[in-house]
């Protein structure tokens, strides 16, 4: 059931009520799908903002693990959710690549680092892809 939370003009408290409260207490109906297209688009900019967040997360959890500021940042739960994906990553490296290559090379760290933090610099990429002139 989806609730509004409406503030009262002149008694200066917050009331609750439902959609369903406002159609029997005779609110115009366009009013109330008005409400309710409200509260669906906010409900879906939500999931859609958790869903990226959640992502990112899971895209970047090496990272966000060994950075402290950003560790930090997360919530608990997110933090909880980043240590699975950790953990499932591990896994899954250990039990289809690490487990086959030399001992020097079975670190998931080792590997996590190359690719998922940023550490180029423009001019350092640009230089090194075209040729300067003197």
């Amino acid at each position: 059931m989806e609730k509004l939370f409406c503030s009262h003009p002149n008694k200066g408290y917050h009331k609750e009520e439902t959609v369903e409260e406002f159609l029997r207490n005779g609110v115009d109906p366009l009013t109330v799908s008005l409400y309710q297209m409200d509260l669906d688009w906010t409900l879906f900019l939500l999931r859609s903002y958790l869903r990226t967040r959640l992502r990112k997360i899971e895209n970047y959890a090496f990272h966000i693990q060994k950075n402290a500021d950003l560790w930090n940042r997360i919530s608990k739960q997110e933090e909880k959710f980043a240590e699975r994906c950790i953990h499932d990553m591990e896994q899954h490296l250990d039990q289809s690549i690490l487990s086959k290559l030399p001992h020097g090379f079975k670190s998931h760290l080792k590997q996590s680092s190359l690719s998922l933090a940023d550490d180029m610099e423009l001019k350092e990429f640009l230089e090194s892809q075209i040729n300067v002139m003197p």
